[in-house]
């Protein structure tokens, strides 16, 4: 049995998500070739499943991490082409700055942060249920 808290929050994150994905696919989304497995985007209701881009947020226990518990973000590009080190970053940096722009609109009873951790992007804060 879930929490409801727990998946409102996670739909309510989610929907930030989806926001940063068609960003990402109308600004980049035709300068690298989908993988030929992968439908184009808005082929399915969820954007992690097509088009280009697929952004997401997993729950981590922090084990390792300065920061503990929190929210490990990813944005993969589903494309066979090369991509750059500093193309990566770019992407990285819109999905970074839009979070931390929509994160006090979506959730603004909660001080959440997006922070550089030892892996990569990840969301902390007052993650309480």
């Amino acid at each position: 049995m879930r929490n409801e808290a727990l998946e409102a929050f996670e739909t309510r994150l989610g929907s930030i998500l989806d926001e940063i994905d068609a960003l990402l696919e109308a600004a980049e989304g035709d300068k690298y070739t989908r993988h030929p497995a992968r439908p184009p985007h808005g082929a399915t209701p969820n954007p992690q499943y097509a088009g280009l881009f697929a952004v997401s947020a997993k729950f981590t226990a922090g084990i390792g991490s300065e920061y503990g518990s929190g929210y490990s973000l990813d944005l993969r590009a589903s494309t066979l082409d090369p991509v750059s080190p500093e193309q990566q970053s770019a992407w990285e940096e819109t999905m970074v700055t839009h979070l931390r722009k929509r994160l006090p609109e979506i959730f603004p009873d909660r001080h959440l942060e997006v922070v550089r951790d030892t892996l990569g992007w990840k969301l902390i804060g007052d993650l309480s249920l």
